[in-house]
Formats: C-alpha cells, sequence, structure tokens
C-alpha cells in the first residue's frame, strides 16, 4: 500500500458506521432512511421495462373510459387577434400524472409548506419533490404562495385561512406534483398518453356526456351562454373537439388549473364578507393577482390550439 493511501473499508466497519449514523438520527429519519434504501434495493434488482408500463397505462384507459376525459386539460388564454377565436392550452391534468407516477414505479412524491421568516406578506414557499430510486435522481420545483391578493376593486385583500390553506394551497400543491412528475418521466410516455386518452375521447365523448358535464358547470354558474359565448358556436354547432375542449375545461377549473373568473373573464364572487382589507401601510409592493398568476408552473406537455 502506498503512503498516504486510506486503508479499504471492511464491510463490518460499514455496517458498524452505518449503525452509529442511525443511532444518531430521529426514529422517523431512521425509518425512512431504511425504507428508501429497501426501495432502491428492489429498483436496482428490477429495471424498468417501458414496454409494460405502456401495457398498464392502456388497460388503465380500457378499464376506466372515463379517465380519458379526466387525463387533459384545457384552459382558455387569450383570443386570436385574427380571427378572435378563443385559443386554449392543453396538457396532461393531474389525474394523468398520477397515473403515470404509479404505472413508472420505484418513486417518492412529497410537498413541504414553509413560512417565510420575516415576510410582511404571510408568504410560504411550497416545493414539490419527486425522487426516483432507479436512476437516483430528484426533481424538485417550488414556488411563493400567499393569502393576500388584489382585488378587481383595486384594494388587497386576505383570503380566510381555510379558504387559504385547504383550497389555494391545496390546488397548488397538486399542480406543483403534476409538474415535478411530468418533469421526470419519458417525453415519450407522456405524448403516448395525450395522444391515447385523446382518441378515446373522440370514441367515447358523447351528447349525452357533454350534457352532464355542461350540468356540472350550472352548479358552478358557468351558464351555456357563457360557454357558446367563448366557443364562437352554438351547442347545435359545436364539433368533437369543441366537445373535447369543454371536457377539457371542466377538468382544469376542477383542477384548480383556472378559475370560472379567470377563464370567462367575469367578477370574482363578493369578496368583502370572506376577505379582509390590507392595511394601507402594505399595499405598496404587495403581491398582486398577476404576481399570483406569473408563479404559476407552466403545464408540461402543453399544446396551443385555436378554437
Amino acid at each position: 500500500m502506498k503512503a498516504g493511501e486510506a486503508i479499504p473499508e471492511s464491510e463490518a466497519e460499514r455496517i458498524e458506521r452505518s449503525i452509529d449514523v442511525m443511532q444518531r438520527l430521529p426514529p422517523d429519519l431512521v425509518l425512512m432512511k431504511i425504507e428508501n434504501e429497501t426501495i432502491m434495493t428492489m429498483a436496482a434488482s428490477r429495471p424498468r421495462d417501458h414496454k409494460k408500463i405502456k401495457e398498464e397505462i392502456v388497460a388503465q384507459l380500457e378499464a376506466y373510459p372515463s379517465f380519458a376525459a379526466e387525463a387533459i386539460y384545457n384552459k382558455p388564454v387569450g383570443r386570436d387577434p385574427d380571427t378572435h377565436e378563443m385559443k386554449f392550452a392543453e396538457g396532461l391534468s393531474i389525474r394523468a400524472a398520477e397515473s403515470i407516477r404509479e404505472a413508472y414505479g420505484y418513486n417518492r412524491v412529497g410537498t413541504t409548506l414553509d413560512p417565510i421568516p420575516d415576510s410582511a406578506r404571510d408568504e410560504y414557499r411550497l416545493t414539490a419533490t419527486f425522487v426516483d430510486y432507479q436512476k437516483g435522481m430528484v426533481w424538485q420545483d417550488s414556488e411563493i404562495v400567499t393569502p393576500w391578493y388584489k382585488s378587481r376593486q383595486g384594494k388587497m385583500v386576505r383570503m380566510p385561512d381555510d379558504r387559504f390553506f385547504n383550497v389555494f394551497v391545496k390546488a397548488r400543491r397538486s399542480i406543483l406534483v403534476r409538474e415535478v412528475i411530468l418533469r421526470s418521466v419519458p417525453a415519450g410516455l407522456k405524448s403516448e398518453l395525450f395522444e391515447m386518452a385523446s382518441r378515446l375521447m373522440d370514441e367515447k365523448l358523447n351528447d349525452a356526456t357533454v350534457q352532464k358535464i355542461m350540468a356540472e358547470f350550472g352548479k358552478i354558474n358557468v351558464t351555456r351562454e357563457m360557454l357558446e359565448k367563448m366557443l364562437g358556436r352554438t351547442t347545435a354547432n359545436w364539433s368533437q373537439t369543441d366537445k373535447k375542449t369543454i371536457a377539457g375545461l371542466w377538468q382544469a377549473i376542477g383542477d384548480g388549473e383556472t378559475t370560472v373568473a379567470e377563464a370567462f373573464d367575469v367578477p370574482a364572487p363578493d369578496e368583502s364578507a370572506s376577505t379582509k382589507e390590507a392595511p394601507a401601510s402594505q399595499e405598496p409592493g404587495a403581491i398582486t393577482a398577476d404576481d399570483l398568476k406569473a408563479n404559476t408552473p407552466k403545464a408540461e406537455p402543453a399544446k396551443e390550439k385555436t378554437g
């Protein structure tokens, strides 16, 4: 052995050192460490079979045809300046990402919500993490969330805590989870699911199903006239693409990808009874609704279409 060269660690020494490290950790971290090492060992012995992953997703779509309608979202992103037709961004939904994650195997997804110290606007950092045990890869994404936003009247108002944590944060958490999953899996897997779901919707999305979706829209005060105005056509003249767009819009609103107020450019419900107005000293530089939208992760994959 050359001078200065480290003496190789024996297996017994390695085990003893590992036990010593675990004894110093809190019990919950010890369990997590054991669980992670067990999953990594299983992942190493069972390489991914992408053909089987695809077969599992196909089997889900065949067994649960309604999943196709939940797999794709559509949300309006403005009108074409020349044709004035509404443009939509479409992509894989939260439900689709969860199905991909399940079929992909040997992974973990987690989220954290941490208050930002000394924040004058009750800001929190929301973080989602995807761990791929087979490839030893970690993908993380985060954004700043706050209960303060600018109302249409131009005043800074604060959401009630129950709405902020149980509705707004929950929706943002789901969207971040979707993003880290879709950023971490192969592009081919995502595009394959998108195309399969789209084809199945062409086959299965009939007028009766569309009527059910429109009835659900009615429960959130979205009328037939609002939908017709958005698409620029009456229901009698809707194409199959229009019907898929309506189904995707319902999914987008349900996922928290957009809101009725944003999608249809209508005033939000009266906030005076459920929000607090910001002190005058807090208004300068306060986070606005536009700031919140700017933090919204872009869909992956997302395609823009007109009409």
